[in-house]
């Protein structure tokens, strides 16, 4: 064998010329030199052709199974140097439901056979993963497995989920254009307020992106800018904190940070209560406290219906707004569903009640507000209470983002997004 160059520069590309080889293995050693410094290199070539092994995926791919535990088996097309014992299996997912359990020769020469081990999907939403399957020097294969969510007995295959659609809040908002009864709006200092949200599987946005220069970005689930707000992103350095803000009388912030970080691509309820009589502000995260403090004396009356012009941005109107607050970089990247506002301090039993989560009476004692993001069509977000309290859904022109002026710049639309929520036991 025989470089093409004995020189070069930086950056050059060295190929070797190879002789036939039928008689015996062969080493030729090189040296590499640049200056004092020396690198060896070493190229042995073996007697006789040399097979590329190869594996292919013959049974059903992608995978799709049922709710319930169980195994199944993955079967190969393999070369005949391929042995069953060198195959190997990595899987991609989310949480540890699937397993690899081992390999064996299959039934018939030219095959070979893995087996996998799957656990019970315990809730309503399908999951995923992807298995590579790999062997030295072939191209590895890959399989998807799907696995339905649990459904409700006797339900049949679909289920009967509580919540089979839900609003994609990225670049949207939604807000009233008018209040059709804004005395219930007025909260005093107790008020519990509860959503269901799924982020995006990112927090951070991507280099590509034209938001990307917006560092410090935030994320926002509801309220108002300055007065009463639930949000994300405030610290830089954890981006799935999220936190309340509310204020004194002079306007002052005061926030209550989370215990507990939002995560990504997973629903989560996320529910605040302050409760004035007691003079306490918890936060919980799917029913277990993840956040509380003392509610000092001098707390402003929430009222979710003030509109002010803030001092910074003199064209900017702060209003409530699920999915948006203080301008337009900070939406809300993920779905929403389930948005409910309460006149009352719920107990932590209320609030982990069977189903809860998921749907509540309309009519309940308290409940003034309750947006479930399940409307499907059009922009309009329905009020289920008696109050008639209808949002609508808003859409920003991307080429603005970055024009803080942002009333000229949204539209009416929302995007609704099918999902499978749980169903009652």
């Amino acid at each position: 064998m025989s470089p093409d160059k004995t020189s070069g520069s930086n950056g050059d590309r060295v190929i070797f010329e190879v002789d036939p080889n039928a008689d015996a293995e062969r080493t030729a050693a090189f040296v590499f030199t640049c200056g004092t410094a020396t690198a060896d290199f070493k190229i042995i070539s073996t007697p006789g052709e040399v097979v590329i092994p190869e594996i292919e995926v013959t049974s059903a791919n992608p995978v799709e199974l049922e709710s319930g535990s169980g195994t199944f088996q993955v079967i190969l097309s393999v070369s005949e140097d391929v042995e069953y014992t060198g195959l190997g299996a990595t899987i991609q997912q989310k949480g540890e439901w699937l397993s690899y359990t081992g390999s064996e020769a299959g039934s018939s020469a030219g095959t070979a056979v893995m087996s996998f081990s799957y656990s019970a999907n315990e809730v309503q939403e399908a999951r995923e993963a992807t298995v590579t399957i790999s062997y030295p020097n072939a191209d590895p294969a890959t399989v998807t497995v799907s696995q339905k969510g649990k459904t409700e007995e006797g339900g049949g295959d679909d289920g009967d989920y509580l919540i089979t659609t839900a609003a994609y809040m990225k670049s949207h908002y939604a807000s009233p254009l008018q209040w059709n009864n804004s005395d219930v709006m007025k909260f005093g200092n107790t008020i519990t307020v509860e959503m269901l949200v799924k982020h995006d599987a990112e927090f951070v946005r991507d280099e590509g992106n034209s938001r990307q220069w917006q560092s410090d970005w935030v994320g926002t689930m509801m309220g108002i800018e300055g007065r009463f707000l639930i949000r994300h992103g405030d610290n830089t350095s954890n981006y799935q904190e999220w936190e309340l803000i509310y204020a004194d009388n002079s306007n002052s912030e005061i926030k209550v940070k989370s215990t507990k970080d939002i995560p990504a691509d997973e629903w989560v309820h996320i529910a605040v209560v302050l409760d004035g009589a007691a003079k306490t502000v918890t936060l919980y995260q799917d029913g277990e406290p993840a956040g509380s403090a003392a509610m000092g004396d001098d707390v402003k009356d929430i009222d979710l219906t003030e509109t002010y012009t803030n001092s910074w941005q003199q064209n900017v109107v702060q209003k409530f707004c699920i999915g948006r607050s203080y301008d337009n970089t900070r939406d809300f990247c993920g779905m929403m569903s389930e948005v409910r506002l309460w006149n009352r301090a719920l107990a932590a039993d209320e609030i982990n009640a069977e189903n809860h989560f998921y749907t509540v009476d309309p009519a309940s004692e308290g409940l003034v507000a309750y947006w479930k993001f399940n409307d499907g069509d059009g922009s309009v977000i329905k009020d289920y209470t008696s109050n008639g309290n209808d949002l609508t859904g808003y859409v920003l022109d991307e080429s603005q983002w970055n024009n803080y002026q942002g009333e000229d710049h949204w539209s009416e639309d929302m995007v609704w997004m099918d999902v499978q929520l749980p169903a009652a036991e």
